[in-house]
């Protein structure tokens, strides 16, 4: 049996997890309400139903009851509306409210979870060792997403801070308020504001003394200036220090608000430049440095292992030669492995036909073997390539970080050595950089003594807490996030138990279960049912087709432990 603090270790990192994945869903399903609204395409619906009931199941399994309740309440609502007459202003409106529920309870708790502020009373103590890193320790959560919400907010009014923070609030901004100019910088490290309300006038240091030191700090951050000092002069010397705007005292708030609207959108606008490659969608370069030195961090703390991998097109010059569009190959080959790699994975462009791949607390034997599953999963795709031949294959090289005195640059100089080595042995090939010293394991397919599990389930939480409890317990695990994907690793695996989801975001459970029940090289292996649906017709149906372990979700990790081991002490 897992022990209890191991358990616990493990819900707090699913916690993690579920927070940031939502955090980004919660911006998709708002693109898919808006394309629904416009378009009136069910399968936008359809989304947005498996939004709400992916939450209300898995809050329900970290212990977040009041996202569970409201997420269960508009499930319920749109269950509905599964054949609706007609889409009526009453639909659309509800499903916003419920967005902007769900939106705010997430952001509420991914930001009491992870944004530490220090102050006088609390303040953080490194050790020497520590002190050395790179990046903040407090700011050890990778960029995932580039939403502009954060404003931090400097007056020595508290009357004044009080009425921007309420007001900012209700628009759906993250506030953070300090009176003492001295703690900004401090601040700006810990809450990593996008914009900045300052005033001028304040006690010990004013405003633009302020801006003149984040600006000799090499923080761009876009500055509004609040101030009772109208003077052109004051004016004039604030946009000439960089300001973003200039509002004077007595204000109308609403005007204020459109201006931090104005300037959150020319921020965003920026930053998508700077992170988003504007050809695939990927993170660029730049943000991969950024993740590079929080994962380096992670490592001197806490000895978390990762691995970094260098993806090439292969003969991509011959390929876009002979007619074929050179960034629809590379937008393709991106798309592809994205879908495959886990959630917690995160790939940017490089240059060129290449990518970069970070895997987090993940060490070279893991790394090997989920980027292999990867390469298999492409190959087996029967969809033809952009050129209309055959598909498009793609070479790897890659290394694990386990020495603090690596910096980018070496890793990606392993990384190009293995690279080379897989072009040179055929192509279409993972290598690994093995360091000098290294405890050789098995980085090819030999045949395994462990169990072996496969988990098929959308949401990434879920799927990192029952990954971790089954390692504990000894199995191989690997798992996909969609039904196609399911299918295709259970090919490919062969595993002995399937946990599996009945709600998935392209074909549902009961589909995969079947075809995987009717494959004649699959049809040992035992099945756990998850599921939010407690209605005796699907229980009966999972029944029907051999399945009699079904866990209704809110589950607890001892529950699918013990569901486990009475399968496995039938055989």
């Amino acid at each position: 049996m897992v022990s209890k603090i191991k358990i616990e270790q493990i819900e707090e990192e699913g916690k993690r997890i579920f927070l940031a994945e939502q955090m980004e869903n919660t911006r998709r399903v708002i693109d898919s309400l808006m394309d629904f609204r416009v378009s009136e395409n069910k399968d936008r619906l359809k989304e947005i139903k498996r939004f709400f009931h992916t939450i209300k199941g898995t809050a329900g399994v970290l212990k977040y009851n009041d996202l569970a309740k409201i997420a269960e309440r508009f499930d319920s609502f749109l269950n509905a509306y599964s054949s609706p007459a007609d889409f009526s202003h009453k639909l659309y409106s509800t499903i916003l409210e419920g967005i902007s529920l769900v939106r705010y309870e997430i952001s509420a708790l991914y930001y009491a979870k992870f944004n530490f502020v220090g102050n006088d009373e609390d303040e953080i103590i490194l050790d020497e060792e520590c002190s050395k890193i790179e990046v903040d320790c407090c700011n050890l959560d990778y960029i995932y997403t580039i939403d502009c919400k954060r404003i931090l907010i400097v007056d020595d009014d508290k009357s004044i801070l009080n009425i921007l923070e309420k007001a900012l609030k209700i628009e759906g901004y993250d506030i953070c308020c300090i009176e003492n100019p001295l703690n900004v910088m401090e601040t700006v490290k810990s809450f990593r504001p996008d914009l900045i309300i300052l005033d001028v006038v304040m006690p010990v240091m004013n405003g633009f003394q302020v801006l003149d030191g984040l600006r000799r700090a090499n923080v761009d951050t876009q500055v509004i200036f609040l101030t009772s000092e109208g003077g052109m002069d004051n004016k004039i010397s604030a946009f000439k220090n960089g300001a973003t705007d200039y509002i004077l005292k007595p204000f109308d708030l609403k005007e204020l608000i459109v201006r931090v609207e104005r300037s959150m959108k020319e921020t965003f606008s920026n930053r998508n430049r700077t992170m988003i490659d504007e050809y695939t969608g990927s993170f660029t370069y730049s943000v991969f440095n950024e993740n590079f030195k929080v994962a380096k961090s992670r490592f001197m703390l806490n000895r978390e292992n990762f691995c970094v991998a260098l993806v090439d097109i292969d003969d991509f010059q011959k390929v876009s030669h002979e007619g074929a569009n050179g960034t629809a190959i590379i937008n393709q080959i991106y798309n592809k492995i994205k879908s495959n790699l886990r959630a917690t994975d995160q790939i940017y462009r490089n240059e060129g036909d290449q990518f970069i791949i970070l895997m987090a607390n993940t060490d070279l034997n893991r790394g090997y073997s989920i980027l292999e599953l990867t390469r298999k999963a492409i190959s087996a795709d029967s969809s033809k390539s952009v050129n209309g031949s055959e598909n498009l294959t793609f070479s790897i090289g890659m290394t694990e970080f386990n020495d603090d005195k690596e910096n980018i640059n070496d890793i990606l100089g392993f990384c190009r050595e293995a690279l080379l080595k897989s072009k040179q042995s055929g192509k279409n090939k993972i290598s690994a950089h093995k360091k000098q010293g290294y405890a050789e394991k098995s980085l090819d397919n030999k045949k395994r003594t462990k169990r072996k599990a496969l988990i098929i389930d959308d949401s990434m939480s879920i799927v990192y807490m029952a990954k971790n409890h089954l390692e504990s317990l000894k199995f191989e695990v690997d798992y996909a996030n969609n039904g196609q994907q399911g299918i295709i690793k259970s090919i490919l695996m062969k595993p002995d138990i399937v946990i599996l989801d009945l709600m998935l975001p392209d074909i549902d459970g009961f589909e995969v279960l079947n075809k995987v029940k009717n494959d004649p090289n699959l049809n040992n292996a035992e099945f756990i049912i998850i599921t939010s649906y407690s209605k005796k017709e699907y229980i009966d149906r999972c029944r029907s087709m051999g399945v009699n372990e079904i866990l209704v979700k809110p589950f607890s990790l001892h529950e699918l432990e013990a569901r486990i081991k009475r399968i496995f002490s039938k055989t």
